[in-house]
């Protein structure tokens, strides 16, 4: 009798049909010496079953039993603040679900990460940035958050058969967490999503056992008094303003639009790029602002920086990266940007 293989094509296809494609499966949950062909042997079935089951909070039994339909875990305990008309919590379930497992094994290994101060304010965070350096970015941004006890993660990619979300944050046991995935790559437009996030947690809108808190769509207005505080806190962190302004004229090109914004950096200490968006958004004239960025060449890197500050803190004592890490933390660096040669 010919061995069950349900990993091909059965597995694949149940798992598609509650939002994980079979590319997202390959790359975030299977390990990298996988071949369908092992699926013929049942002790690498049951290691691959095992994975899947951990990996996206699935009961064994039901992975293992390839007539079963798969279920994904309710999700009542998240809380869903942001998005577009029609997003619900389940909607973008199968990303939060895989990031988090991923986070979870991550976090035992960090290193030299501080727990979160009392009663710290986006406003004193900001004054200890800028302590160090001029403007607040993305680059110090994480690197403040490190330092202060928030461990930040760029998760990619997100499963291509569920909705994305942009961040989320919550608690990992005692942990404060801020996961962002979305597609964007500008570090000043990820500096605003993580400096949302931040607030989130300052605010005490996340707790240690309570419910995560999911951002799927940061460029959606709202009313929501939990939501309009954290974009507040983020203005603040990023321009020491609240309700920050930039005088421009409306009909700026991309080009002008850059002078105006590193002017204004020089004059008040506010980073171009987020002085760009801030154009961009109240003028309403995002793609204007978004060629600026590109002129700066601040349109990409943004996953690198955070991916980056990720990898110093995994380095070992004696200075080795990844000496002393398992091999399942390993396979799982790359969906956090994290090179793992050398």
């Amino acid at each position: 009798m010919p061995a069950v293989t349900p990993l091909i094509p059965t597995l694949f296809r149940r798992l598609k049909r509650i939002g994980y494609d079979e590319a997202f499966v390959r790359r975030v949950v299977l390990p990298d010496w996988w071949e369908d062909s092992l699926a013929q042997d049942a002790t690498s079935r049951v290691q691959i079953e095992l994975r899947v089951a951990q990996r996206l909070s699935l009961p064994l039994a039901d992975v293992a039993d390839p007539l079963k339909p798969l279920r994904l875990p309710d999700a009542n305990h998240v809380r869903l603040k942001r998005a577009k008309s029609g997003t619900e919590r389940a909607d973008i379930a199968p990303g939060l679900i895989a990031a988090r497992n991923a986070v979870a094994l991550v976090l035992p290994h960090l290193r030299a990460v501080p727990p979160l101060p009392a009663n710290l304010t986006a406003a004193a965070l900001r004054r200890r940035i800028l302590e160090r350096q001029g403007t607040v970015d993305l680059g110090a941004l994480v690197e403040a958050c490190w330092s202060h006890g928030i461990a930040v993660f760029h998760f990619s990619p997100l499963p291509t058969a569920a909705k994305k979300f942009a961040g989320m944050a919550y608690y990992e046991g005692d942990r404060p967490v801020i996961v962002l995935a979305s597609g964007y790559d500008s570090p000043p437009r990820q500096a605003f999503y993580l400096a949302h996030e931040v607030g989130h947690i300052l605010r005490g809108h996340v707790k240690p056992g309570g419910e995560m808190l999911a951002d799927s769509d940061l460029d959606t207005a709202t009313e929501d008094k939990d939501e309009r505080e954290a974009d507040g806190d983020a203005l603040e962190l990023l321009t020491g303003q609240r309700t920050p302004e930039f005088s421009a004229t409306y009909g700026l090109t991309a080009p002008k639009l850059r002078a105006a914004a590193e002017r204004f950096e020089e004059q008040h200490g506010v980073h171009a790029g987020s002085v760009t968006l801030i154009y961009g958004k109240t003028a309403q004239r995002m793609p204007v602002a978004i060629a600026a960025l590109k002129l700066m060449n601040m349109d990409a890197g943004a996953r690198a920086i955070v991916a980056e500050a990720l990898r110093r803190r995994l380095i070992s004592d004696d200075g080795h990266p990844f000496a002393e890490l398992p091999g399942a933390v390993m396979e799982l660096l790359p969906v956090f940007g994290v090179e793992c040669r050398g």
